[in-house]
């Protein structure tokens, strides 16, 4: 696991991106765990003199661990997945009744406006809150997503998303993803499957996930 997960997972981590995780991805996760632990205990039978050190013998190993193990992962993984479906599903539910009064409540006391200061100062960017959507991590700047004049519009910053939540999730821009954070009172609805949430903002034109890491932190500014 330890090698699984600090090796594997490392090199190829777009592969094992949380974002766009499937339960076939998850199969193929608890598989390769299932074979690298079918290896080990080869080497191990062998390095105490259980078996010898033949093509064929290493593929009865490896056939006899997949033919205990392999129901059992799938049993498991739809199960995991039944079970965090319902769970996200549920409290996206609940968290989707309070939108409303929370962005009806912002509608009332609409702070003004906001700087997102740059690492340097030189691009700060003044922002009236009600027209910030949310904001994505693009190298080393910040992608800021909002309404303009005449549609939506982008403009980079450099600076980091958590310095940027650091200084204002006090008044709704919290992170959701490790690459988005997000202006909550911009949410007018909200998604759950297995892997986590989704909130839909401008009328549903925008879609900005929720990983399972952050879900907790949006559930719990919903929930004030």
């Amino acid at each position: 696991m330890l090698f699984f997960n600090g090796g594997v997972k490392r090199l190829f981590s777009s592969y094992f991106d949380e974002s766009t995780w499937t339960t076939g991805k998850e199969i193929v996760q608890n598989l390769s765990i299932l074979g690298l632990i079918s290896f080990g205990n080869f080497i191990y039978t062998v390095c105490i003199g259980g078996v010898n050190l033949t093509l064929h013998s290493f593929s009865l190993s490896i056939a006899f661990t997949f033919a205990v193990g392999v129901f059992p992962v799938f049993f498991l993984v739809i199960y995991r997945y039944n079970k965090l479906h319902d769970k996200y599903t549920t409290a996206a539910s609940v968290m989707e009744s309070n939108i409303s009064q929370s962005n009806l409540e912002f509608a009332k006391n609409d702070p003004s406006t906001i700087i997102l200061q740059s690492q340097y100062g030189q691009d700060d960017m003044e922002i009236k809150l009600s027209h910030l959507y949310y904001m994505q991590s693009a190298d080393n700047y910040v992608e800021v997503v909002f309404q303009g004049e005449v549609g939506i519009k982008k403009q980079l910053i450099r600076n980091t998303l958590s310095e940027i939540a650091a200084q204002w999730s006090h008044v709704g821009i919290i992170q959701c993803h490790r690459s988005y954070l997000v202006n909550i009172h911009q949410v007018k609805r909200i998604t759950g499957n297995a892997q986590g949430y989704k909130l839909f903002l401008d009328e549903g034109k925008m879609i900005v996930p929720v990983s399972r890491k952050f879900g907790g932190k949006v559930k719990e500014f919903l929930s004030r």
